[in-house]
């Protein structure tokens, strides 16, 4: 266990994290079926190792280091198996919502475990007619795409491809509003990144050390997503500046897969990432606007000697909802 924390032990098959994070491993035939439970959620152990977080609010987060395991959020008895690379991040509240993070195969055909490849046949999707998304609040980097690119129904082409990305300028943190055009039930978010940052490329043409060593490496550091979203059911979305729930935006659910791909060495996160944010019972709620309040990523910078925020590459939102149109 990380303290500080709390864990109360229910049987030889199960405890309940109360607060804090945890390191379980089921090696043996015996451990297998062991049960671990926070306010939220509940992991079953199927002869693996992961990560548990339970947050005071409610909020857990669990990531598979090996093996695999079956959550359910809140009550619901849907289940769901994670395994080794996978997380997930279950919020409080009756919708029971749960963000599945994976890692991608790192090509232009966005191949997940379980979440589909960016699509042209979403709710949202700019072929549908029905969505538009936009900046409220901070930049776009001078060099990135339009915030429509999220909308266009697929990623990027390449890694560290500015233009065919949506990528918040130095600072690494903005508003997205998108509008659906109309109240509907979401059943599904997903949101895309890839990049990857190319050492030996960097410094070809400049003296540096690093230049001259063969293992020179290829690292995501604007990969990883971190966002909080928001919904709101109305015809007219309420101001977006400051804290969006103290204007009556229902927050849905918040997500950083930099904490959680970063519980192996950070240089191993994936340099492509999906988000899927589903509801337990189906549908995430119903909603007209979303909002994503983005912010940057930490990156410890080895060779420019200070720490600093970088902004992520999206390259994809998908939002999924009720009497989607599929025809191309």
């Amino acid at each position: 266990m990380y303290g500080p924390g709390i864990v109360r032990i229910r049987s030889d098959k199960a405890a309940e994290l109360v607060l804090g994070r945890v390191r379980a491993r089921a090696d043996t035939v015996r451990g297998h079926g062991f049960t671990l439970f926070t306010r939220t959620a509940s992991v079953v152990d199927l002869g693996t190792e992961f990560d548990l977080q339970a947050a005071a609010d409610g909020h857990s987060a669990v990531y598979v280091s090996s093996g695999a395991v079956e959550i359910r959020a809140g009550k619901s008895t849907m289940a769901r198996r994670l395994v080794a690379g996978q997380s997930a991040e279950i919020e409080p509240g009756s919708a029971g919502v749960v963000t599945i993070i994976e890692g991608g195969d790192n090509t232009a055909a966005f191949k997940f475990p379980t979440i589909e490849p960016p699509s042209n046949r979403d709710y949202a999707d700019a072929s549908q007619h029905h969505a538009t998304i936009r900046v409220v609040e901070g930049k776009l980097h001078v060099g990135s795409g339009p915030a429509s690119i999220l909308v266009d129904g697929r990623g990027q082409s390449r890694p560290d491809v500015c233009n065919e990305s949506a990528v918040f300028d130095d600072v690494g943190r903005g508003k997205l509003l998108m509008d659906l055009g109309r109240n509907v039930a979401v059943q599904k978010i997903n949101t895309y990144s890839w990049h990857v940052f190319d050492e030996a490329q960097r410094f070809a043409h400049t003296y540096h050390p690093k230049a001259e060593d063969p293992g020179a490496e290829r690292r995501s550091c604007r990969a990883p997503q971190r966002y909080t979203l928001y919904g709101f059911l109305g015809d007219q979305p309420p101001p977006t500046t400051g804290d969006p729930a103290a204007h009556g935006w229902k927050m849905i659910c918040r997500v950083n897969t930099d904490e959680f791909f970063s519980v192996p060495p950070a240089e191993n996160r994936p340099p492509q990432q999906a988000v899927s944010i589903q509801g337990s019972g189906g549908t995430v709620g119903r909603y007209r606007y979303l909002l994503w309040h983005v912010f940057p990523t930490h990156v410890e910078h080895e060779y420019f000697g200070n720490p600093g925020d970088e902004a992520t590459f999206f390259g994809e939102f998908d939002v999924y909802a009720e009497q989607q149109r599929t025809e191309q």
